[in-house]
């Protein structure tokens, strides 16, 4: 009979100590999505005041003499967030020539999502979390960048900023989701998509309403991503 309830009182401790560790779990599941979401809204007012200055958000990327892209919309946003980054910075150089590449400890802490655990020497440490999607008819087409007056529908409907992890993109470096090459399944680990390491990815509205992923189907992303609705299927 002891022995009975020494087993009973034995699984009753582990049922417990696996209801607090899941429970752990989600409690900094939920906080990194919340933190992750308040990059998303960082990131978001920094494009909002680029847009104020220049009357049009800033392209996807700089080109160089030969047309290849040469410089990030995130370097570009480093005028408000760290102006001395962004004064020491050399356009007529490549992002990652030797000054620039100088420059990427200055990274700042919003463009990588805190539910990413990378040490301190990691050749991942300047990767970035966030991104836009670039193509045709995307609110980031390319070098050519575009203003409110050409979204077609309105800003709450129209995807800004995206959050994906495993990119293997520098922050610096001009580069992104493409339209054409990403899935737009979500946490989709056969190509670069919407995805993070906590539950449900983040992403930004041009208005800079925060959402996230939940149920979201392919075909609603991909018509949210669009500038432009689009036509209706019979």
């Amino acid at each position: 009979m002891k022995k009975m309830l020494w087993i009973s009182g034995a699984a009753l401790t582990l049922a417990f100590m696996a209801w607090f560790v899941n429970g752990m779990t989600e409690v900094r599941d939920s906080a990194n999505r919340a933190s992750c979401s308040g990059h998303l809204c960082c990131i978001g007012t920094y494009l909002h005041y680029y847009h104020e200055k220049y009357g049009h958000f800033p392209p996807a990327y700089q080109v160089d003499a030969s047309g290849a892209p040469a410089h990030s919309w995130r370097v570009l946003l480093m005028l408000w967030d760290e102006p001395k980054l962004f004064a020491d910075y050399r356009l007529d150089e490549p992002w990652d020539s030797p000054n620039n590449r100088k420059l990427e400890s200055l990274m700042p802490n919003f463009f990588r999502c805190p539910s990413e655990k990378i040490s301190e020497d990691s050749p991942n440490r300047w990767h970035t979390n966030y991104f836009v999607v670039v193509g045709k008819d995307t609110l980031f087409p390319g070098p050519n960048p575009i203003s409110f007056k050409d979204l077609g529908k309105p800003t709450a409907s129209t995807v800004m900023l995206v959050e994906a992890t495993g990119q293997g993109i520098h922050w610096m470096e001009p580069r992104d989701l493409n339209y054409d090459t990403m899935s737009f399944e979500i946490n989709d680990c056969t190509r670069p998509s919407l995805s993070a390491k906590h539950r449900f990815p983040n992403f930004a509205m041009a208005d800079i309403t925060r959402r996230y992923s939940g149920d979201l189907s392919p075909d609603q992303f991909r018509e949210m991503v669009m500038i432009n609705a689009l036509p209706k299927r019979e």
